[in-house]
């Protein structure tokens, strides 16, 4: 009798005893222990996510290549003006980010004058060599640059026809409007003034171009 009594109490708190599993799933808390493990973001789905840097800043961090291809017209200026009539230019650029506002590049150019009095002086083109350092900015969808090259122009010698290697040097200044993540449209102006002896053989001509350039993707 005293072990059937016995017996009968162990199985009661054998069954009273919680099953293990039985307790419900765990909830984390940012305040639990193991909080720090936990995305708060799942905790609360309205929480916004963190900005990310974004814009041209973010896109020119590293080296980016860009390839420039623009043309238009060219005036020539001061005792170079007596001499030919404005014509047209073609460049090409090739233009390496230093960081999201300074690039450095180099440029082929040639560059077309008609003769004014074409019994006097024969047309002249001159092409042009150059180095060049540009400073961006950003103001709203624009991006407006300045621009200051050196370099070599190869023109055309007056007294024998054949063709001469003189220095010069450029200043620039326009903006670029992107279009899409590669493509930019660019509008621009350059002041080039080569060194030919001094006086009145000095060239000095204003150019206003257009084009695109393309960013290396």
């Amino acid at each position: 009798m005293l072990k059937s009594h016995a017996l009968f109490v162990l199985l009661s708190l054998a069954l009273s005893r919680p099953l293990a599993g039985a307790q419900g799933p765990t909830v984390l808390t940012p305040d639990s222990p193991c909080g720090g493990a936990v995305d708060s973001e799942l905790m609360d789905p309205d929480r916004q996510p963190e900005p990310q840097e974004g814009g041209v800043a973010a896109e020119d961090r590293g080296p980016v290549l860009y390839l420039a291809v623009l043309t238009g017209g060219s005036w020539p200026v001061a005792s170079m003006n007596v001499i030919y009539d404005p014509s047209f230019h073609a460049i090409a650029r090739a233009e390496l980010a230093r960081g999201p506002f300074v690039r450095v590049g180099a440029q082929v150019s040639f560059h077309s004058f008609d003769a004014e009095r074409p019994g006097e002086a024969d047309n002249e083109g001159v092409v042009n060599l150059a180095l060049f350092g540009k400073a961006l900015g950003d103001v709203g969808p624009y991006r407006p640059f300045a621009l200051l090259g050196v370099g070599a122009y190869v023109s055309k010698e007056k007294e024998t026809g054949g063709r001469r290697w003189d220095g010069g040097m450029q200043f620039g200044a326009g903006f670029e409007l992107p279009l899409s993540e590669y493509l930019s449209a660019v509008a621009g102006t350059g002041l080039h003034l080569v060194y030919r002896g001094g006086g009145q053989d000095d060239y000095l001509w204003l150019d206003g171009y257009l084009g695109f350039l393309f960013r290396q993707p």
